[in-house]
């Protein structure tokens, strides 16, 4: 099954056909998308395009099993604006992680 990811913050044709290319088996287009959204996050965006990045990035780490850096990203964006929608994402990747901390132990 391919899942896409898609977001209303593309401002240019290259992250357009990025976000084309994104699906849960090809992580190395995720690095670059990744890499992209970071760096748009140091830029002069604005809180509502900095939310969905956050946003968008948790759930890019969360589809590349990332649990540290998905909570993180979610987080934020749960900050900027609780009503973002992610609770219940965010709440199961806590509990999966904390079992999976557990467990280590």
């Amino acid at each position: 099954m391919s899942a896409t990811i898609t977001i209303n913050i593309v401002k240019d044709t290259a992250t357009a056909s990025l976000l084309g290319e994104l699906t849960s088996a090809n992580l190395e287009n995720h690095a670059r998308f990744i890499a992209i959204m970071v760096s748009r996050l140091k830029q002069e965006i604005g809180e509502k395009y900095c939310l969905r990045i956050h946003r968008t990035l948790g759930k890019i780490y969360h589809r590349c099993g990332n649990k540290t850096k998905a909570i993180e990203h979610l987080e934020t964006a749960l900050r900027l604006n609780p009503k973002i929608g992610v609770q219940t994402l965010l709440k199961r990747l806590i509990s999966e992680k904390e079992k999976g901390d557990a467990l280590a132990t």
